[in-house]
């Protein structure tokens, strides 16, 4: 059954309101983003790698689904078979669920890494076209923001011509759009007629939107603001300021994943099907460590590298001092600020604080 959970997600990938989402209370706001980035790198005791007691949430599990979550909220789409999507967050405090508005015959794609983070949830609805091409499907990639505890309207922030190829390992440049509770960073790369356009990565807040790099990338963002960026194989930092520096390189560049003063830098040169290595990057020194391991790696938290195993359970090794801990639960997802898994057909949230 895992193996068939685990497929059906590797297969699955809103009208603008005119107003964006009122700010979260629980976030601190724009002017005081550079004192609470400066005070972000530090970690004097190593956090703990074991995770907290998990949450069992009452969500569908057998059905075409996403999920998304972070310490103190789930989100997940579920497409039925009549292809009614059912998309909602659970405040993990009290299980009350938030509905999420969506538009009707689009497919809701929550990106890995940060989709949900305090009060806003970020996600892509992928709007087919009746035309193909040698093909391909033709779309539009809406990139999508809401306060999912104010039940404001959606905020499209972005519409991006794109493609679908038939070829499961081709890239399709989804625009994976990720969030801190205060920002939204994605990539805008359209493709028209089979052809890459002028790509870059943005970022959202408030409804300014600005480039904060040129050229398809791997990406991620944190609480302080901070985005690191794969650009092929070469790892940088963009702080809340827009100012870049180069953090290390290297020939095995993949997807980065902030995590206080480290960040956890997959190596996934290409299409990769199984990753099983990962550097751990010191942002101040630039020094690397390597992490291994024979299962699949899932990602990683702001403090646990994440494999699993399917039926053997999943590996977590702390960021800070690279101890490994072996559990028999099987990881599913790995969010910045929860991991997430199943058992006796029900999710579970292990919530992960800073």
């Amino acid at each position: 059954m895992r193996a068939l959970i685990a497929a059906t997600l590797a297969l699955l990938s809103c009208a603008p309101a005119t107003s964006p989402p009122p700010p979260s209370p629980t976030v601190p706001p724009a002017a005081t983003v550079t004192a609470v980035a400066a005070s972000a790198p530090a970690s004097a005791t190593p956090r703990p790698a074991k995770p907290a007691q998990p949450i069992a949430v009452e969500a569908p599990t057998s059905l075409g689904f996403e999920v998304a979550a972070d310490d103190g909220a789930f989100a997940s789409v579920i497409q039925g078979p009549d292809g009614r999507i059912d998309f909602s967050v659970i405040d993990l405090a009290n299980m009350q669920a938030h509905a999420i508005a969506s538009s009707a015959g689009r497919f809701v794609w929550l990106g890995p890494g940060g989709a949900l983070r305090k009060d806003l949830i970020t996600y892509v609805e992928r709007e087919e076209r009746a035309t193909r091409l040698g093909g391909a499907q033709v779309v539009t990639w809406h990139v999508m923001v809401a306060n999912w505890r104010t039940a404001s309207p959606p905020v499209e922030i972005d519409a991006i011509p794109g493609e679908v190829d038939p070829d499961p390992r081709a890239n399709n440049y989804l625009p994976s759009p990720v969030t801190n509770g205060r920002d939204v960073v994605w990539m805008h790369a359209p493709r028209t007629n089979g052809q890459l356009g002028d790509a870059d990565i943005r970022r959202w807040n408030s409804g300014a939107t600005v480039t904060i790099h040129k050229g398809a990338a791997a990406f991620t963002i944190d609480d302080a603001g901070r985005v690191a960026i794969d650009r092929r194989g070469e790892l940088l930092l963009v702080d809340v300021g827009g100012a870049t520096r180069r953090i290390a390189g290297g020939d095995k560049g993949g997807t980065p994943y902030l995590a206080g003063p480290k960040v956890v830098w997959a190596r996934a040169p290409g299409a990769t099907p199984k990753v099983t290595a990962v550097d751990v990057v010191d942002l101040a020194s630039g020094a690397i460590s390597a992490v291994t391991y024979e299962c699949a790696f899932i990602g990683a938290t702001v403090r646990q590298v994440l494999f699993g195993c399917r039926d053997e359970g999943s590996r977590l090794v702390g960021v800070d001092d690279l101890e490994a801990i072996d559990v028999d639960d099987f990881f599913y997802r790995a969010d910045p600020h929860a991991i997430i898994g199943r058992a006796n057909d029900r999710w579970t949230v292990w919530p992960v604080p800073n």
